[in-house]
């Protein structure tokens, strides 16, 4: 399988670190990783990330320790990077009515590593359900509740 996971899913793995929103997205991503699926992030997805945790600390919601943690965690998952030319960001645009372009380039990312690679098991993981929503969608979204 092909998947690509979202920054509000890893957010939530490494934010909440003994919750069990956290751990049941843990536990997914451990599953997914397991050697026979070909797993991605987008150049912009640590980015992303540390700036979820920016702001989660700055709310008060994480303390800075667990924070500088996470993101020493996220810097050693085994991830690939789906990267981001002229192609995929003609097809975020083209998403533009739907999509935030964050959210259209994870998308993209499902749509083109999936017809790339001939495979119709691409899936996209977020703990995000409104991606669920958006229309014209034609990809496999699993959302991690």
């Amino acid at each position: 399988m092909i998947v690509v996971v979202d920054a509000n899913a890893i957010v939530i793995a490494l934010a909440d670190p003994i919750g069990g929103r956290g751990r049941d997205v843990r536990q997914r991503l451990v599953q997914l990783d397991d050697g026979e699926n070909e797993t991605y992030v987008l150049p912009h997805t640590k980015l992303e990330v540390t700036q979820s945790l920016r702001k989660a600390v700055l709310a008060g919601v994480v303390p800075e320790p667990d924070a500088i943690d996470a993101i020493r965690s996220m810097n050693s998952w085994p991830f690939r990077t789906f990267p981001l030319g002229r192609p995929q960001l003609e097809r975020v645009w083209e998403l533009r009515n739907n999509l935030s372009a964050y959210d259209a380039a994870y998308v993209t990312a499902v749509e083109q590593l999936g017809a790339r690679k001939r495979r119709t098991d691409a899936v996209l993981v977020t703990a995000d359900k409104k991606l669920t929503r958006a229309p014209g969608l034609s990809i496999n979204i699993e959302v991690i509740d």
